[in-house]
């Protein structure tokens, strides 16, 4: 079988699942988004990264084009906005290109359906509407809203912590610096959430199923500003999930249309879970060196390899 795996070159989990998949006798073709140009389609046949997409029957999409231009030292305002403009054309491209896959009835994982998820205010519209447990949440531009969430919460002895609507960046703990910066929310919106102190919980979920499950130990903010697990050194302790736990993370996944999924939860100080959010591609090797959970192999299976 030939494999469509789009995936960055860094990726390492990607490269394990490629090594798995040509082991077992299937053909991948890469689609690597961090190295863009060759595209083409004439609306029947369709090339991304130089690579033939209509061969293959199967998708596994962990990267897409980046819609994010960072400016170079001095760069004038006139080509970032043209490159700023390019990028969002790839996109566009990318998500035409898996959408065209499926219509001729490819299996994309994840799929289309889940693309309106990569934003974070999209998924906790949904897990609210749900009745999915979440942290209190208010998402503005208004900076005397703002203030006004962080007050309330900071009367009842809570902190504040603010996140981008868009994945990647790591959350911040809401400080007298932070609050001075609230001012220029106009710019754009922010998403504000109580804090959740205790146990942060990865969920891997495949086709419906937990696969793995662990306690992540750290004691930063957001475990991935942790040094020890930027470096590679990151300690997982499995867990075992009551029922009701494990069916919040298999309903935060399929709300979220994610045939694969690393759930992050929040165990509080008196036992309670919360979700946070839901990761289309999650960054599973390391987890399962370190605990022996079959991730991959089910990831294999949801294949069809």
């Amino acid at each position: 079988m030939q494999l469509g795996l789009w995936a960055n070159t860094d990726d390492l989990t990607a490269h394990h699942v490629r090594e798995r998949l040509v082991e077992r006798g299937h053909a991948v073709t890469l689609i690597t988004p961090d190295r863009l140009g060759g595209d083409a389609t004439d609306l029947a046949s369709w090339v991304l990264s130089g690579a033939d997409l209509d061969s293959c029957p199967v998708h596994l999409v962990r990267a897409l084009p980046s819609p994010f231009v960072l400016p170079a030292a001095g760069e004038a305002a006139e080509p970032v906005a043209r490159r700023a403009f390019e990028a969002q054309e790839r996109v566009l491209f990318a998500h035409a290109a898996l959408s065209a896959a499926e219509a001729r009835g490819a299996r994309v994982i994840n799929p289309c359906a889940s693309l309106p998820f990569e934003s974070k205010a999209h998924q906790l519209g949904a897990f609210t509407r749900a009745g999915l447990p979440s942290p209190r949440t208010l998402i503005t531009s208004l900076p005397l809203a703002a203030e006004r969430f962080v007050e309330a919460l900071a009367a009842e002895g809570a902190q504040t912590i603010a996140k981008p609507l868009i994945g990647g960046a790591t959350a911040r703990l809401v400080d007298d610096a932070v609050r001075e910066r609230l001012v220029s929310l106009a710019a754009s919106p922010i998403i504000l959430q109580e804090r959740i102190v205790g146990d942060d919980v990865r969920v891997t979920v495949v086709d419906g199923a937990v696969v793995s499950a662990v306690v992540i130990e750290s004691d930063a903010l957001d475990y991935r500003d942790d040094r020890a697990y930027a470096a590679g050194h990151a300690r997982y302790r499995p867990i075992d999930l009551p029922d009701d736990v494990r069916g919040l993370a298999l309903r935060a996944a399929a709300l979220c249309a994610h045939v694969i999924s690393g759930v992050d939860l929040k165990r509080a100080s008196d036992g309670r879970f919360v979700v946070l959010e839901a990761n289309g591609a999650p960054r599973w090797l390391d987890i399962e060196e370190k605990t022996n959970a079959s991730i991959t192999a089910a990831v294999l299976t949801a294949l069809g390899a």
